[in-house]
């Protein structure tokens, strides 16, 4: 792939794993936009925490209406000044998700199936609207889940918190142990970064990503 396409860089990993400060270091460093995850912005996020039943199936629709115009306007800019960009979700990640609230009881096979059908449909109106999957390049965030678990500690979030909510850590374990086997049967250009540190040292982690897109051809 030559300089000055347009392609995503998209985030993959666990809750915890790092995607947002990897985001912004990748964003510094190569000079390109990033897009996040707007997690402040969202009004059932919260509540979803406290009660999941109630919350699953409202926050998988929200989740998708939202990601699936943030995809869209982002191909829109990548277009318009010519350059690549990095995304701290992909579209297809939520199917984790959802799954794991179907198998949990947390979501009925009815709204799982409306769901699963309304994100096949949307994901291929962004195909239609640019042909870009094939290009993108994924980024998985490979972390143990002791690393995880500290990590969301360290955000601070108050309704991710395991101190007002011991429940949730089997919740993230389910998470967790679901993303290896979906990041298999992905076949875009793909890297694994693991046992990096972000934090006090995020030259080793730049190095490894710029020195496996070059591999792949991608030249940012």
């Amino acid at each position: 792939m030559k300089a000055g396409c347009t392609m995503t860089i998209l985030l993959a990993g666990s809750i915890g794993a790092g995607k947002t400060t990897l985001s912004n270091l990748l964003s510094e460093e190569f000079n390109i936009p990033a897009f996040h995850e707007p997690v402040g912005e969202n009004p059932i996020l919260p509540l979803y925490y406290k009660d999941q039943k109630k919350y699953a199936y409202p926050l998988q629709m929200y989740l998708l209406s939202v990601r699936s115009k943030n995809l869209i306007d982002q191909k829109t800019i990548e277009d318009t000044i010519l350059k690549q960009s990095i995304s701290d979700r992909s579209l297809n990640e939520d199917l984790i998700f959802a799954q794991q609230l179907k198998d949990s009881g947390n979501m009925s096979a009815l709204e799982y199936e409306i769901y699963t059908t309304l994100e096949k449909e949307t994901e291929q109106k962004i195909l239609n609207f640019k042909k870009w999957s094939q290009d993108d390049c994924y980024i998985y965030l490979k972390t143990d889940f002791k690393t995880a678990l500290n990590q969301i500690k360290k955000r601070n979030r108050a309704f991710e918190q395991l101190d007002n909510n011991p429940s949730l850590e089997n919740y993230y374990y389910d998470i967790w142990s679901r993303y290896e086997k979906w990041f298999e049967n992905i076949n875009n250009p793909k890297i694994i970064l693991e046992n990096y540190d972000l934090i006090n040292n995020p030259n080793d982690a730049l190095k490894y990503i710029k020195d496996n897109l070059s591999e792949f051809n991608i030249m940012i």
